[in-house]
């Protein structure tokens, strides 16, 4: 697990590694991490991200990871992850995960607030992703 901390950067926010395959994302956010869960690339993998909330910490539960490391984690996805059975380890804990400006708790981190479900979460999120591409286009 020590390992994971290194593989993070400036560049990168989430690395995946899974059966011997080290794969590098830099995107924000949990849409990644929702997209591997959909491909089904997440089950028994090892994984570090710069930032967990309990979002993301449902859909690493619900895509089968066995270890994660995040560099900022929420208090709210501790309980998450060890119902969960993932070992996890963290940089730093945070009462909850805050918005890209700072002025509120993140959308998705709102989303999930009272979900405990992960098969649940992953619906609600996949739907809000949705929600939030088309008012982009």
């Amino acid at each position: 697990m020590k390992e994971c901390k290194a593989w993070l950067s400036e560049r990168v926010s989430l690395v995946v590694k899974s059966g011997g395959k080290v794969s590098h994302f830099s995107e924000r956010g949990v849409k990644t991490l929702y997209g591997l869960c959909a491909e089904g690339q997440l089950k028994d993998s090892v994984v570090a991200d710069r930032v967990v909330g309990r979002a993301a910490a449902l859909l690493m539960v619900y895509g089968g990871v066995r270890e994660a490391y995040a560099a900022i984690l929420s208090a709210r996805a501790v309980d998450v992850l060890q119902r969960g059975g993932v070992s996890f380890d963290y940089g730093t804990i945070v009462d909850h995960i805050v918005n890209r400006t700072g002025e509120d708790e993140c959308p998705m981190e709102k989303l999930c607030k009272n979900v405990a479900d992960p098969k649940e979460a992953y619906r609600l999120i996949g739907d809000k992703l949705r929600e939030l591409q088309s008012s982009s286009e």
